[in-house]
């Protein structure tokens, strides 16, 4: 991770979080929870850009994010992570929908692990992803988090369940 410029970000309630852009200052790269080694330590025009459009997202002001990306996975993974994008904020998919929108309805368990690889949280919004039954499933970062992010979103769970009114069709 040396070809890339990154800067932390404190988020309240949170904690820190790395940002990475490529070398360029073109995409944004990665999203990590904590401190990442390597890279440059550098604020760039595009990290500057990205900590603004997170801290918006953790105040509850923003609902989109409106950043150049750029991730590298298989063509599945990648197929994964742009329909995560289409997911509007407050509203919820199972990993079993996640696998249909993909071409895949079987395939729920790979789109699970696509989505726990997916480089860009909250940018690429993963946390918005469910078991079918309403459940929070996994999250990378904990399902602490994932209930924390999507509680910012206006999603709260009643008896250990999403509502089933919060689901969105892809």
């Amino acid at each position: 991770m040396n070809n890339y410029h990154k800067i932390s970000v404190e988020i309240p309630g949170v904690g820190s979080l790395s940002l990475l852009a490529d070398a360029l200052d073109a995409a944004l790269c990665f999203v990590k929870f904590g401190n990442c080694a390597g890279g440059k330590i550098k604020s760039t025009p595009l990290l500057q850009d990205a900590e603004e459009q997170l801290l918006q997202y953790f105040a509850g002001r923003l609902t989109r994010f409106q950043l150049p990306v750029k991730y590298n996975g298989t063509p599945f993974q990648e197929t994964i992570w742009h329909i995560l994008t289409k997911i509007p904020c407050g509203k919820l998919v199972s990993y079993k929908q996640l696998a249909a929108a993909a071409g895949h309805s079987n395939a729920f368990r790979a789109a699970g692990m696509a989505n726990n690889k997916n480089p860009l949280p909250i940018v690429i919004p993963c946390h918005r992803v469910v078991n079918h039954n309403g459940k929070p499933g996994g999250y990378a970062s904990g399902t602490e988090l994932k209930q924390k992010l999507l509680s910012i979103e206006g999603i709260e769970m009643v008896n250990g369940k999403f509502p089933a009114s919060d689901f969105y069709g892809l």
